[in-house]
């Protein structure tokens, strides 16, 4: 919803009302065609190493391990 424009103080609010949850979907179709999944552990920190994204979620233990021992410039925010 942010991501639609929506202030942070009415996201809530926003998602209470039909219009709102029909609102959320209509922004995730715009983005589904950038969205990366992934399913296996290995794969976030390969993504990144490779520029296939630039952001993703992943375990911190695999992020840890490609900055420690791979020597990636990796931050977990």
């Amino acid at each position: 919803m942010i991501a639609d424009g929506v202030a942070i103080r009415d996201v809530y609010t926003l998602f209470k009302t039909p219009e709102g949850v029909d609102r959320a979907f209509k922004k995730l179709d715009t983005m589904k065609k950038d969205v990366v999944w992934w399913t296996s552990g290995a794969q976030p920190p390969q993504l990144l190493a490779d520029g296939q994204v630039i952001m993703t979620a992943v375990w911190n233990g695999r992020i840890y391990d490609a900055v420690k021992n791979f020597g990636k410039h990796f931050e977990i925010m």
